[in-house]
């Protein structure tokens, strides 16, 4: 379900001020219509986050932005994967995970080569789940590698997997401490 469909930490993510004149539940939370990039992030097997990425955003930014939105949806994370699995430390892109490269922390998301290739899909690593995980997952990456998956993550559900909509741009200040 996505997030803007949902209750919660992100109810209401991305609608519009204007969109109804009902009175607003106190958990509601608009936020502004994005003007970044959209970007699509998957953890593990079982969670894809869809937001929007612009300016100074770095590596850094997204892992703890990761970090946040699953600390937020804990309680909805699929049993199979148990909140201690998620421990983000580090994104890679597809292509670059089959070679074993990380995206360097202090880099700039639209910097990366992976987003001048066009590329707009990244994955989170973490304690649990760490790339040669990711590649002993045949079908999984046989998803990460198939353009058809990344354009079914535009849809509120994506059979399988936890979708978290930020409808908004990553910003760097809404990201609470997670150290």
């Amino acid at each position: 379900m996505g997030c803007s469909q949902s209750s919660g930490p992100c109810a209401g993510a991305g609608k519009s001020a204007n969109v109804s004149k009902q009175p607003v539940p106190e958990d509601y939370i608009i936020l502004p219509p994005p003007s970044g990039e959209k970007i699509y992030i998957v953890f593990s097997n079982s969670v894809v986050i869809t937001t929007y990425i612009k300016g100074d955003i770095t590596v850094q930014n997204v892992i703890d932005f990761v970090s946040w939105k699953l600390d937020s949806y804990k309680d909805r994370l699929p049993k199979s994967l148990g909140f201690k699995d998620c421990s983000v430390t580090g994104l890679a892109s597809v292509e670059g995970m089959q070679e074993g490269i990380m995206l360097t922390p202090s880099d700039k998301i639209i910097e990366s080569d992976f987003w001048t290739d066009g590329e707009r899909h990244l994955v989170a690593v973490g304690s649990e789940w760490v790339i040669m995980k990711y590649l002993d997952e045949e079908a999984l990456m046989e998803k990460l590698e198939d353009a058809d998956f990344w354009k079914s993550c535009d849809k509120d559900v994506i059979p399988g997997f936890l979708h978290i909509f930020w409808n908004t741009d990553v910003l760097v200040d809404q990201i609470p401490d997670h150290n």
